[in-house]
């Protein structure tokens, strides 16, 4: 019996696949439970928004994880009385904190739409018994399991201004920010989904959003509402009454001056 033949579509969508889960996450599915020892921040290098508020209370360094310790150092072995108090795993102490609070994009609709639907999506990891592992004296283990988060809020485009919506009722803290600014035939949107929480003293990956993505669609989830950047059937504002406009030119001065020097050479 031979074996089928495998492309190389599928072979690198298999690869795309196993990074994802591995970097990104879940590896284990959308309720998985991690290894005894193991915590989330350890776990997974992207797609993770930590609080933007610090603690109220200083804490030690050895309860701190990775983005709030500016030294490496190592959390005390667990025992099994640490396990079940929740002490969380030995992790690598990274310099300094490069961790995003937020994640967003901007984007054109034209005059005819008033209402965009936004999805925001992540994963929050509790602590909780075990049903599979057991500490040394037989007892469930305590271990990090991932609940799936987040839901659909809608923002309106009609009028400009800004404001907050909270996707999930479960976490208030976790907001979709957005801005609308009319600009003749277009209506310039910029969201942002921010991880408004405050660190905790301890178990901080309790704050931590994983996993996270943000969709915008249609109401309908599917009519076609983006515009171009360069749409040629809206006709673009006067450059001298565009703020936005001005702003992207003085950002892009000296490109543009490179470009005319290469074209008069």
């Amino acid at each position: 019996m031979t074996a089928p033949e495998v492309t190389s579509f599928q072979v690198r969508a298999e690869l795309e696949d196993l990074l994802e889960r591995d970097l990104l996450g879940p590896w284990g599915g959308p309720e998985e439970e991690l290894p005894p020892g193991t915590s989330p921040a350890e776990r997974y290098m992207l797609g993770r928004l930590v609080p933007r508020q610090q603690p109220e209370e200083p804490v030690d360094n050895e309860q701190l994880e990775p983005e709030l310790v500016d030294r490496e150092v190592a959390s005390p072995a667990s025992g099994d009385g640490g396990e079940e108090e929740g002490a969380e795993a030995d992790a690598t102490i990274r310099s300094g904190s490069m961790s995003a609070s937020a994640i967003g994009l901007a984007f054109f609709v034209p005059v005819t739409v008033d209402v965009i639907s936004v999805t925001a999506i992540w994963g929050r990891y509790e602590r909780s018994p075990s049903e599979t592992h057991e500490t040394p004296t037989g007892r469930a283990a305590t271990t990090w399991h991932r609940v799936q988060a987040g839901g659909s809020v809608e923002v309106r485009t009609d009028a400009e201004g800004s404001d907050s919506l909270v996707p999930d009722d479960e976490q208030p803290g976790v907001v979709v920010r957005y801005t609308v600014r009319h600009r003749g035939a277009r209506r310039v949107v910029e969201l942002s989904l921010v991880n408004g929480q405050r660190t905790p003293a301890q178990t901080q990956d309790t704050a931590r959003l994983y996993q996270v993505g943000l969709t915008v669609t249609a109401l309908d989830g599917n009519a076609a509402i983006f515009c171009g950047h360069n749409d040629p059937d809206i006709a673009s504002p006067q450059s001298g009454s565009d703020d936005e406009r001005l702003h992207l030119e003085l950002l892009h001065v000296k490109r543009a001056a490179v470009r005319g020097r290469r074209s008069r050479a």
